[in-house]
């Protein structure tokens, strides 16, 4: 958001409702107001379908993770500040993260397909069960160390894994379906869009 220049206005914490083209530009509606531009950049990923687009071409998939609660970093010692991140999206992801003298693990292996674009509190329950479970039996030199955190974060997934990309109408270019592997494929969306 730094980086922006003139003309480019950000306007943060207001949702896009809807937009529709009117008179050779787009007209952008939020919950209070409306903005008009020339161009739109879609970079919603999965959620290009709320706005009719790719329907039928997108699968949602929801990842998991929990953030345990700090320890004291001897108790694992090693290396304190440290990730595994798969080759495959489908992987399980884990990261240590250093603290002054504390330590934290994030674990990622769950995931689910969630047509809905939405999942409940009994989703992200149930993810947390496996994440202990997984947790316990990777580390057991921390027993007792407990989740702090859990949270799930949807992705979206092409068929044949190429983003959902290009201009969809004159001034609407689409960035979306990064396939899990958002650092890279997202960054190369927004970058080319």
């Amino acid at each position: 958001a730094d980086a922006l220049r003139e003309p480019v206005k950000l306007f943060e914490r207001t949702p896009v409702l809807s937009f529709e083209r009117q008179s050779g530009h787009w007209r952008i509606k939020t919950p209070n107001g409306s903005v008009s531009a020339s161009k739109i950049i879609l970079a919603t990923n999965g959620h290009a379908q709320s706005f009719g687009f790719f329907r039928g071409q997108l699968l949602h998939i929801f990842t998991y993770a929990s953030l345990t609660d700090e320890f004291d970093h001897k108790r694992l010692g090693g290396e304190r500040n440290w990730a595994a991140t798969p080759a495959h999206p489908m992987g399980t992801s884990l990261r240590r993260v250093k603290g002054e003298k504390r330590d934290r693990i994030l674990i990622r292996p769950r995931y689910t397909y969630q047509p809905s674009l939405e999942v409940s509190e009994a989703d992200i329950a149930s993810a947390g069960r496996l994440h202990d479970r997984k947790f316990k039996a990777r580390f057991p030199m921390l027993e007792g160390v407990a989740m702090q955190y859990r949270w799930g974060g949807a992705m979206a997934l092409t068929w044949n894994a190429v983003p959902a990309f290009g201009e969809v109408e004159p001034g609407l270019i689409a960035a979306c379906a990064c396939n899990g592997v958002g650092a890279t494929k997202a960054s190369a969306n927004g970058i080319a869009a």
